[in-house]
């Protein structure tokens, strides 16, 4: 594996970028909402994000290769990060609502970190103190506030395998034990400053390596190595009414039926 991400155009086919970095087996990579950011994960447990327009050229190959280095590097994660999300949820202040923007991580190490693009997207962020110089290329190393979500689990396997944003802010999360675990909104985690508000549904027998919502989230879709899909009607209005939610579609991928 040469752990390099390469962007290509779809008009002519030709390279365009390849950003360098991860030094192990890159998992996921996520594009912001806006365009403007591309996060990647690795087995190296680091998350990096990068600025796909306005990036430092470590060195340029030509006009259309150029490898570019990350504007962020995260490392909170003790294990391998494997699936990471931005995310664009409505919050709301003294009645007023706007849009809370970020990337969440989830990883092998039990564990799912939710940073904000209001601190590593601005200028001024790269300039405070929580900022280490890794190298003399310009890399960061960012230790800024984040938000960790966790499940207690006494499963061998005790790690999220994927992560999921609804329109409304209520996270969807896969485990590599089989369970979905759903959390209220983001909104009412940072209020209470707790994650303990949550479903957890023991459905899958193996990895679920999926957790979908659909467009107006009205249903999440899991999927798991055990070789199933399952699709779960989901109530935004009252969370704690879809703690008695069943699946209204199983597919069985192993055998065949439905």
């Amino acid at each position: 594996m040469n752990r390099i991400i390469k962007i290509w155009s779809t008009a002519n086919g030709e390279l365009v970028n390849s950003f360098i970095g991860h030094s192990s087996d890159i998992n996921a990579t996520a594009l912001s909402e806006c365009g403007t950011y591309l996060a990647s994960c690795s087995n190296d447990g680091i998350v990096r994000i990068w600025h796909l327009e306005s990036g430092v050229y470590n060195v340029e190959l030509s006009s259309h290769f150029k490898f570019i280095r990350p504007i962020a590097v995260f490392k909170d994660h003790a294990g391998v990060v494997c699936s990471l999300n931005f995310f664009s949820v409505p919050v709301y202040n003294k009645g007023q609502r706007k849009l809370k923007r970020g990337l969440a991580s989830a990883s092998d190490d039990g564990t799912i970190k939710i940073y904000f693009e209001e601190d590593f997207g601005k200028p001024k962020f790269l300039k405070s103190s929580n900022i280490e110089k890794v190298n003399n290329n310009g890399v960061v190393k960012h230790h800024q506030k984040h938000l960790t979500l966790k499940v207690e689990s006494t499963a061998a396997n005790k790690g999220f395998s994927s992560i999921e944003f609804h329109p409304e802010g209520f996270i969807a999360a896969g485990t590599n034990w089989g369970s979905i675990v759903i959390w209220n909104k983001l909104s009412e985690i940072e209020r209470k400053q707790s994650d303990r508000d949550r479903i957890i549904k023991n459905e899958h027998s193996k990895d679920c390596h999926l957790t979908l919502w659909n467009k107006d989230g009205t249903m999440l879709l899991s999927a798991s190595f055990d070789g199933t899909a399952k699709v779960w009607p989901w109530n935004s209005v009252n969370f704690d009414a879809n703690r008695t939610m069943s699946s209204i579609f199983i597919f069985d991928g192993e055998l065949g039926r439905v």
